[in-house]
């Protein structure tokens, strides 16, 4: 499955957290990888990046080949602060799938979570963010004996 792999453990967080390089000496917000093979590894090393086609005439982020089915800058994936989540902004006419799900320019932006399939044409990709430590539960808090007593009296 395309979506096994993952960042490594302390990457940087979407919330910027732990700026720690993984294993590769590599980090980033997030990290869009292609099928075996086609050569596509990108991390987000800022808060938006451009994906499309392979064109003299201006620059992508991430170029997903030369099939013209592909726009010169057919999508944006960029956090969005306000939601705290990662978003995908669809500019080419094709659109793009998300999970199976056709998005296209007109419809608003897809959220991204980590593991999402993106299909733009005859490209596939993943969306991964970095592992996120589970936060262990805070321990109950005491209440002071004159609330306890209470409590005990009222039950």
């Amino acid at each position: 499955r395309l979506c096994i792999a993952a960042l490594p453990e302390g990457a940087m967080a979407a919330n910027g957290a732990a700026l720690e390089p993984g294993a590769d000496g590599r980090f980033g917000f997030a990290k869009i990888v292609g099928a075996p093979g086609k050569g596509i590894e990108y991390y987000l090393q800022k808060y938006e990046a451009v994906l499309g086609r392979q064109s003299k005439q201006g620059n992508v982020d991430v170029v997903l080949g030369d099939n013209m089915a592909i726009s010169r800058r057919h999508a944006r994936i960029f956090y969005n602060f306000e939601a705290e989540q990662f978003e995908l902004e669809v500019m080419g006419k094709n659109g793009v799938s998300v999970n199976g799900r056709l998005q296209t320019p007109d419809m608003p932006n897809a959220v991204l979570r980590s593991q999402d399939v993106l299909t733009v044409a005859d490209v596939t990709l993943c969306f991964l963010l970095p592992k996120q430590e589970a936060r262990p539960a805070p321990p109950p808090q005491e209440q002071p004996p004159e609330a306890a007593r209470e409590a005990a009296a009222e039950a």
